[in-house]
């Protein structure tokens, strides 16, 4: 903010007093400006570097570290990297494929919502776009975790690209208005399911963390910044819950063995991570 307005003090100095004037409320009445700024700069860098990876990597590669695309960096003796292989009424590794079934629930209830809701055209289609990435998330994510593989993973990663690209400018929207909204839905339309892609086709995790954990962060920002008039996007609960899903993740073997094997920590990860959903539908009740 501080550095976007500088640039006018500049102008200020040189101008007649209509025009200072002029300049003085366009400054003041206008405080999102420098911020709409920022989110177009940090998205154009999150691109650039997911792009970057995804084009020079071979080059790069002897400079970079080498992470599975799956991320996690061992196996268990069942061939992938999730502790819980049990399987129920005949569904190879049933714990984790059923706990996608709220994916499908949580995708189809807020777009029922979403139908009785007027909005602008962009933020609506950005609503849409991330309901019907949780859709796919369910039974990308189903396929991948029925009989796991990498090209099964790509595929889940694609329906959870659907879904940030839709909620990342839905955010962007909630914060910085509808033309920021509709600007960044394409760029994001492209760039996650492209990173999903060059992770699988590179074989490391790298693009898709650029582009996962970036959208985290331009999220955690946007959180930061004033609700816009009309609007009741409560950002830091989608965060947490996203937040939650990625440390059960990562204690998966811990919690299976902490509830005596009752669910593992990705079983209860896909149930947390749809309930980054509710945050997004409740604010479409609100409004």
């Amino acid at each position: 903010m501080r550095q976007c307005c500088a640039s006018f003090s500049d102008d200020l100095v040189q101008q007649p007093d209509d025009a200072l004037m002029s300049n003085f409320l366009s400054v003041h009445m206008s405080p999102t400006s420098c911020y709409q700024q920022r989110f177009h700069h940090a998205l154009m860098a999150m691109s650039f570097a997911a792009l970057a990876l995804a084009v020079f990597f071979p080059m790069l590669s002897d400079f970079l570290p080498h992470i599975p695309t799956s991320g996690h960096s061992h196996v268990h003796a069942h061939g992938h990297a999730f502790v819980d292989a049990r399987s129920f009424w005949g569904i190879p590794n049933g714990w984790d494929v059923l706990t996608n079934v709220p994916f499908l629930f949580a995708g189809v209830w807020g777009l029922v919502v979403l139908r009785r809701r007027t909005l602008p055209n962009s933020t609506r289609k950005a609503a849409q776009i991330f309901f019907i990435g949780l859709i796919l998330t369910c039974f990308g994510s189903s396929v991948y975790h029925w009989a796991p593989s990498d090209f099964g993973l790509m595929i889940d990663r694609l329906g959870m690209a659907i879904a940030f690209a839709g909620v990342i400018a839905f955010a962007a929207g909630s914060r910085l208005g509808e033309s920021v909204a509709k600007q960044a839905m394409p760029v994001l339309l492209v760039l996650a399911p492209l990173a999903a892609v060059a992770a699988h086709s590179l074989q490391n995790v790298l693009p898709w963390a650029v582009v996962q954990f970036g959208g985290v962060l331009m999220i955690g920002w946007l959180a930061t910044l004033p609700q816009r008039e009309g609007q009741s996007l409560n950002l830091w609960a989608l965060i947490l819950w996203y937040g939650l899903a990625k440390l059960l993740e990562a204690q998966d073997e811990a919690v299976f063995h902490l509830t005596q094997g009752v669910v593992s920590g990705h079983s209860l990860k896909h149930l947390a991570a749809c309930m980054a959903a509710w945050p997004v539908i409740a604010a479409l009740k609100k409004s």
